[in-house]
């Protein structure tokens, strides 16, 4: 599996299966500065791909050595970058039946792997071909914004 991230403000890590595609990219930022939660250009988005090297030797416990890749990957960036990750923001977890679901661990909206609450949204790749999947969403993004200003 594999997987796209950025953080935004330091606080939430937005997630989305695979790789993000520069109109994705444009999306997520324009959706995000709409709710009130960006302010300026959405931080760079950093791809992550597991296993690291998949023809070098199979782990013993596939599950739980992507979970601590993961959980490592972020943990890592975060104290590089300074980030205070309060929330994830997953984009296509709605959908997912997938490898990254199970990495992900979601137990009552929140993520064991990485221990912080998920907000979960349809795909950034439905978003951008479908204007009523965005109508539908915009009353989720709005409440987005409000909790990032209470927060």
């Amino acid at each position: 599996f594999s997987l796209s991230c950025a953080c935004v403000g330091g606080r939430w890590l937005s997630v989305c299966e695979g790789e993000m595609s520069p109109v994705e990219q444009q999306l997520l930022a324009n959706m995000l500065r709409a709710a009130g939660v960006l302010r300026g250009e959405l931080p760079t988005v950093t791809y992550f791909k597991w296993p690291p090297m998949a023809t070098a030797f199979a782990p013993e416990e596939p599950l739980e050595e992507a979970q601590e890749g993961v959980a490592a990957f972020v943990a890592g960036a975060a104290s590089r970058q300074g980030w205070q990750l309060e929330q994830v923001l997953w984009w296509g977890a709605e959908e997912t039946a997938t490898d990254l679901a199970r990495v992900m661990a979601l137990t009552d909206g929140q993520s064991q792997t990485l221990a912080l609450p998920v907000w979960q949204g349809p795909s950034l790749a439905v978003l951008t071909q479908q204007a009523s999947a965005k109508r539908a969403l915009w009353p989720r993004l709005v409440a987005l914004g409000q909790q990032w200003s209470a927060e």
